[in-house]
């Protein structure tokens, strides 16, 4: 293979049995990404406060079941008392 030729995908392909998908081979070849397949600095930020929101959906239900156990105990407590 010379030095800046396209990358020979079939013996990848032969070994794995399937075909190297498009998204993974287009980089290879030097072709850049479409605009709709990269995403933009928004479309990340936008990704990532997602994320955080769902984590700290997440970490409230956790609070709120961690001050229920405390509660339930403490009614034990006073019934058994």
């Amino acid at each position: 293979m010379e030095p800046g030729a396209p990358p020979d995908l079939r013996d990848v392909e032969q070994k794995l049995g399937r075909k190297v998908p498009e998204s993974l081979a287009r980089p290879l070849r030097g072709e850049e990404l479409p605009a709709a397949a990269a995403p933009g600095p928004r479309r990340r930020r936008a990704a990532a406060l997602a994320r955080l929101e769902a984590k700290l959906h997440l970490l409230r239900q956790e609070m709120v079941t961690t001050e229920a156990v405390p509660l339930s105990l403490m009614g034990l407590a006073l019934a058994r008392g």
